[in-house]
């Protein structure tokens, strides 16, 4: 019979979401490959004999439904036998799919197990008792096949995710919507990370509820979803208002807000995802190939990151306000214990963006295009949320386990000095020196690096920070001082000397050391002055034949390998400022 083929098909291409919820959804383009024309002629015959002998009622019935009631009618033939007798009755109440999803409407305000359905507009009325508010052919129904229909219809109902021209989309849905992702990870203890202002996951969409990302994959892409732990919608929107304007510029190495929307009174941020950080490829890596597509991917990711940096600083904040509370941040945390530490935030730096939290793991790496045998791209992330949270209370920690300090926070934390946009340019030399020391000493290098910056404090803490405090010895009573670890200025003596140590090595050695590891703030170089100078080393890398690597064939020769990582055909670079 033609109206059990139609729901059968239909019920053999619903996807189940999350995978063990119960929760189940049809693809739209099933839906659309489905229910078409001719098997909703077939299927109304099946229901209705008489349409078998009066055409005129048939294709009244069918110019009702098709195209405008695709939805519903798909509802009612997967449904009870009830159901599917109603659809002349629901064509000719003028219920169409703009209709849906239908809401409930309570018939007594102390009884929530009774309620009639009603088109969606009428979740406005301000009737008291909405007895009369339902759909007429539904009310003869029993409360059971009511409450049936509710739960079945949000099988059809779900979201599609679609760009907006010019804008990010937001969408606000209802807490009953199936997402159509076959893959989500939110319950999944390996996938799901969890921070004091924001949770995140990635979900696989399916290829046809969604046209934000394009991908190869025959089943949809991999997306991250990051739940703000915050309900406030001033606070949503201020996040998102920043993210927005800089994912416009469509910078490789800022990643990209997608879409935005409320689910269960919490809101969600879209982005790409990308399987691992800067961190875990790192320790992905034993240590990488001593060739030219090594350092040039190297340095064309330096310079990227650096670059979109420098927009997140140049950024004209307008009508933000930089409002910055100075409890949670675990640096002011530790130094408050015993000093009077208050954060605050230079006045002409008020107006511009800051990231405030860079480290590895903020650091994302994205895969390249399939088949270009590249490394991919690094993308800065996290960069929004900071802007208004970096220093909030973070609500989810216990106050008794935060200890110690960040890795990478400036020494301006510390000594309880007004932050600006050099704080981020402190925190990228300590994660610049730690890539060069992957680059060339690899991920075990990594962890000597770590031990070697390990310091028993002034304060009987042990860190791995990259400063240290020291009171005055001749002024016992004076505010500590603050000194670039030795650890770190000994680590990058043994960098110096590593036999894979090139001319561009040393230059980018004595840029962090001499540039960017600053303890006075205001001597730190801008993030615009370097880029210019990442670019100066490009340039020379690519007219200059042993800048890169050096001259010694013997390092060369052994540590050459494969091409790895892999790069996309390295840019020809322009002649830089002088």
């Amino acid at each position: 019979m033609a109206s059990y083929t139609l729901k059968k098909d239909l019920l053999q291409v619903q996807k189940e979401s999350p995978i063990g919820s119960n929760r189940y959804f049809i693809p739209i383009d099933h839906l659309d490959s489905l229910v078409i024309q001719p098997k909703i002629e077939d299927a109304l015959k099946n229901v209705y004999r008489h349409m078998e002998e009066d055409n005129a009622a048939l294709q009244r019935c069918l110019s009702s439904i098709y195209p405008e009631s695709k939805r519903l009618f798909a509802i009612l033939i997967s449904g009870e036998e009830s159901f599917r007798e109603a659809i002349e009755s629901f064509v000719a109440e003028g219920v169409t799919d703009a209709d849906l999803p239908l809401c409930r409407a309570y018939t007594d305000p102390r009884n929530k197990s009774s309620f009639v359905l009603c088109k969606n507009k009428h979740k406005d009325c301000q009737i008291r008792d909405h007895r009369q508010c339902g759909i007429p052919v539904m009310s003869e129904w029993p409360q059971r096949s009511r409450n049936d229909f509710d739960r079945d219809q949000w099988c059809f109902q779900a979201p599609q995710f679609r760009k907006s021209p010019g804008e990010t989309p937001y969408f606000e849905f209802h807490e009953s919507v199936v997402m159509p992702f076959l893959e989500d990870y939110e319950q999944d203890a390996g996938r799901f990370r969890a921070g004091g202002y924001s949770q995140v996951w990635p979900v696989q969409i399916h290829r046809a509820h969604q046209n934000l990302v394009d991908t190869i994959d025959p089943e949809g892409p991999y997306l991250a979803i990051k739940r703000l732990i915050s309900r406030d919608k001033l606070q949503f929107n201020k996040e998102t208002e920043f993210l927005e304007k800089l994912s416009q510029r469509n910078d490789p190495h800022l990643i990209k807000l997608l879409a935005t929307y409320k689910f269960k009174s919490s809101y969600h941020l879209v982005f790409p995802y990308a399987k691992e950080n800067l961190r875990e490829y790192w320790n992905s890596v034993d240590i990488p190939y001593w060739n030219r597509e090594t350092a040039f991917w190297f340095l064309t990711q330096i310079c990227g990151l650096v670059a979109a940096l420098n927009a997140i600083h140049n950024f004209d904040l307008g009508g933000f306000t930089d409002v910055v509370n100075d409890t949670g941040n675990t640096t002011l945390e530790r130094f408050s214990r015993y000093r009077n530490v208050r954060l605050s935030v230079e006045d002409r730096e008020k107006k511009y963006g800051r990231h405030g939290d860079l480290k590895p793991e903020n650091i994302l790496r994205s895969e390249g295009p399939q088949g270009s045998n590249n490394a991919g791209v690094l993308q800065i992330t996290d960069f929004g949320l900071g802007r208004f949270h970096r220093f909030e209370s973070r609500s989810m920690q216990d106050p008794k386990k935060i200890s110690g300090s960040p890795t990478y926070s400036p020494p301006e934390i510390a000594l309880g000095k007004p932050v600006s946009r050099a704080y981020d340019i402190w925190s990228l030399g300590c994660i610049f020196l730690e890539f060069i020391t992957w680059l060339l000493e690899g991920s075990r290098g990594l962890k000597d690096f770590d031990a070697a910056r390990m310091l028993l404090a002034e304060d009987k803490i042990i860190d791995d920070i990259y400063f240290t405090l020291k009171t005055p010895t001749d002024r016992p009573n004076a505010p500590p001082e603050a000194e670039v670890r030795e650890g770190v200025l000994k680590w990058i003596g043994r960098l110096r000397q590593n036999p894979r140590c090139s001319e561009m090595s040393l230059s980018f050695l004595n840029l962090i050391e001499q540039s960017m590891l600053r303890i006075d703030s205001s001597r730190r170089i801008s993030a615009q002055l370097l880029v210019t100078k990442i670019k100066q080393m490009l340039y020379r890398g690519e007219h200059e034949a042993d800048y890169l690597l050096g001259s010694n064939e013997l390092v060369i020769d052994a540590f050459s390998g494969m091409k790895h990582p892999n790069v996309y055909d390295v840019p020809s670079v322009d002649a830089p400022e002088r």
